[in-house]
């Protein structure tokens, strides 16, 4: 299972106003990304915003300096950056009622 995500901002159409927020590839929310048990998990983030930023991997259990979760993530992508590659295989059930918190998911690494 492969995704790209380019967080950056953009112009949204509510039905009417049409305010700058940030998106994902100028979506919001931005696209589900969906994976199973046994799926290699490999997404492509391009930063377009002019500061760091990372994802939080909602409903997959990851260690927390792997996840996204700020303050405590090292793995921010920089402003304006390149590519950064996020990949690991799908260990566990996923999903915010499926996945306990201890469930650890082998084999993520960035890249």
């Amino acid at each position: 299972m492969t995704a790209a995500l380019k967080p950056a901002p953009a112009t949204i159409d509510l039905g009417g106003p049409t305010p700058r927020t940030l998106a994902y590839s100028d979506t919001v929310p931005a696209a589900p990304i969906r994976a199973s048990v046994g799926d290699e998990f490999a997404v492509t983030v391009t930063n377009g915003l002019d500061h760091a930023t990372s994802v939080n991997w909602h409903g997959i259990a990851l260690r927390n300096d792997m996840d996204g979760a700020a303050p405590g993530t090292p793995t921010s992508t920089p402003a304006r950056s390149s590519p950064t590659d996020s990949r690991c295989r799908i260990r566990a059930p996923i999903g915010p009622t499926r996945t306990p918190p201890w469930t650890p998911i082998l084999g993520c690494i960035y890249r």
